[in-house]
């Protein structure tokens, strides 16, 4: 998606003018053979067509003058979880469309704890809120949750009510209707720390009236690059600052009426990972035993600017009917 806004933004017109995209709910081996299913959700019919078919038309299109693929109703084809539809645009900014806000409000958290977490809110609170959460680079998890094997990856719950206090969790009040959002959430925290580096993770879940939950997309981000490039920049230990979390995966759902929106926040370590001893010196060089554990302080409340924003696709866009002929199945 990177790559696609860089071509987009800098290409010459009569190039991007040509360009098309489509959105699916797959993988990366089922951008090739799709299927659909994928980590326990089931994305109904529509989601599967014939890679070859649409390759073939689009080749006949562009190097024979043929007729554009009919699958490519408009340039920017994305389908929908939950509805298990298309929709069609003419540029990705409509997809992305004006945002979801909700504040963040952790009064009451406790690190580890998922039903005492944190939540978010339509304003910024009228208080100020802090919780610390507490990382240790030398903590390593037991051989089985490592070697365990969790076919249904996307309804698992296990980071959300792992009782570790380099986590935090937050819900948002349940959606009153359907809500369909779709594009690359964005997330921005006013945050202190009291060491010169450290990890962040952040991963977003649908939770359903029944209790389940959907992964939806995730984040994460070491401070010391938190001003983006390849230098890092240490941060000053004590000193509250606001960051910019690199956008969250794309993602495109309808969130079904009675939902609620999760965001868990986790310190780490993250396995299969680089650690990150905290220190900000070199991670190749140093030795485990260099490692730092340490506090990280999220903040909330008046000023703080912690604050998630989710883009929704334009109204007009899921108003208009899926009639476009799928390609061959």
């Amino acid at each position: 998606m990177t790559y696609y806004d860089r071509h987009m933004a800098y290409g010459p017109k009569d190039v991007t003018a040509r360009h098309w995209l489509v959105i699916g709910p797959w993988n990366h081996s089922g951008t090739r053979r799709p299927k659909n299913e994928l980590g326990g959700l089931s994305f109904g019919p529509d989601s599967v067509m014939s890679m070859e078919a649409l390759h073939k038309a689009w080749y006949d299109h562009v190097l024979k003058g043929g007729p554009a693929p009919a699958f490519l109703k408009d340039r920017v084809a994305c389908f929908i979880m939950g509805r298990n539809s298309w929709i069609y645009a003419s540029d990705l900014k409509q997809i992305e469309g004006a945002p979801l806000k909700l504040a963040l409000d952790v009064s009451g958290a406790v690190p580890g704890d998922v039903t005492q977490g944190g939540r978010f809110l339509a304003q910024a609170p009228a208080a100020p809120a802090t919780v610390t959460l507490t990382t240790d680079p030398k903590f390593l998890p037991s051989r089985e949750e490592l070697s365990a094997d969790y076919p249904q990856n996307l309804k698992d719950q296990r980071d959300a009510y792992a009782d570790q206090g380099s986590r935090v969790v937050l819900h948002s009040a349940p959606f009153l209707a359907e809500t369909v959002l779709s594009g690359r959430a964005r997330l921005q925290l006013q945050i202190a720390v009291d060491q010169p580096d450290a990890d962040l993770w952040f991963d977003m879940q649908e939770v359903l009236p029944d209790g389940s939950a959907v992964a939806l997309t995730g984040s994460s981000i070491r401070l010391r690059y938190r001003k983006g490039g390849v230098e890092g920049i240490p941060m000053v230990p004590g000193k509250a600052e606001r960051i910019e979390v690199p956008p969250m995966d794309f993602f495109a759902r309808s969130i079904a009426k009675g939902s609620r929106l999760r965001l868990i926040v986790d310190a780490g370590p993250r396995f299969g990972w680089q650690r990150n001893s905290h220190t900000g010196g070199d991670l190749a060089s140093e030795p485990a035993s260099a490692g730092r554990t340490t506090k990280i302080t999220v903040m909330t409340g008046p000023g703080s600017g912690s604050l998630l924003e989710i883009p929704r696709p334009d109204d007009a866009l899921l108003e208009r009917k899926d009639d476009s002929p799928k390609a061959a199945k």
